[in-house]
């Protein structure tokens, strides 16, 4: 995924409210295209303004609950099933960073050994 910053100027690394930003744009985003709906039109069905909606696509701005819900309504998905992907990417993720660690620990207790 491409990880834009919420603020292009911050250069503070990304936190999970960040990539998660991101991670809905980019979803809103490929379930419009998946339905060939405009940005115009999703805004009109869901009653926002079409740069909120592009900021929020580019993972540029943060989404309220009622946007969000307005949006699942104009694309005719549950909010429940944005939320399932969302609590699948972060046990995904929960599950990479744990491997991680444990082979960054298994890296340091090598090289520890190799030292004694």
């Amino acid at each position: 995924m491409n990880e834009k910053r919420i603020a292009t100027n911050n250069k503070r690394p990304l936190n999970r409210a960040d990539r998660d930003a991101i991670w809905l744009g980019n979803l809103i985003r490929n379930e419009r295209n998946k339905q060939s709906i405009t940005q115009q039109e999703l805004c009109e069905r869901a009653s926002i303004n079409n740069s909120y909606l592009s900021a929020v696509e580019h993972g540029y701005s943060f989404i309220s609950v009622s946007k969000l819900l307005s949006i699942c309504e104009g694309l005719d998905i549950s909010p429940g099933y944005i939320l399932d992907q969302l609590a699948e990417r972060r046990a995904l993720q929960a599950r990479q960073e744990a491997l991680l660690r444990a082979e960054k620990e298994k890296l340091i207790r090598r090289h520890r050994e190799s030292l004694s």
